[in-house]
């Protein structure tokens, strides 16, 4: 059945804030930022989804494909991230950005599992996906520092 209404502008709504968030992450001009750009991207898009289903303003459909595509996109990045040639100085933020993206495939996967469940995301669990888009964040600022 296809969503009517309110519904559907929500899914719109879910479409154009993942793309909005995706492109606030910037294209780096360093592999390894980059990379690490896109797991915040992940995060972030999965949060979002998470945000607007509990405010019932989507559907468990569109959150479940949404957090499919942020698990895909985030375990793609994160494979990327370890098999990277990283310069000297990237070698800490690299080895960090893996632990924190392993932590944020893991809890993808978590949330996921509760949204497929029926269950509601808890609002800690929901918040952690907030604090690892800011962590890969703020060592995507630290991968490119270690380039400059």
């Amino acid at each position: 059945m296809r969503p009517t209404g309110s519904g559907r502008r929500a899914g719109v709504a879910l479409a154009v804030a993942t793309l909005l968030v995706a492109a606030g992450c910037g294209v780096a001009d360093d592999p390894l930022a980059s990379t690490v750009d896109e797991l915040t991207s992940s995060a972030r898009s999965a949060s979002l989804a998470v945000q607007l289903h509990a405010e019932g303003r989507t559907t468990s459909a569109a959150v479940r494909t949404q957090l499919d595509d942020a698990t895909l996109d985030a375990s793609d990045a994160l494979r990327r991230t370890a098999s990277l040639d990283v310069q000297p100085g990237q070698v800490e933020p690299r080895h960090q950005a893996l632990r924190v993206g392993a932590d944020t495939l893991d809890l993808l996967h978590r949330v996921s599992d509760l949204v497929r469940a029926g269950r509601d995301v808890p609002r800690r669990t929901a918040a952690r996906l907030d604090d690892v888009a800011n962590r890969l964040a703020l060592l995507s600022a630290d991968a490119r520092g270690a380039t400059s």
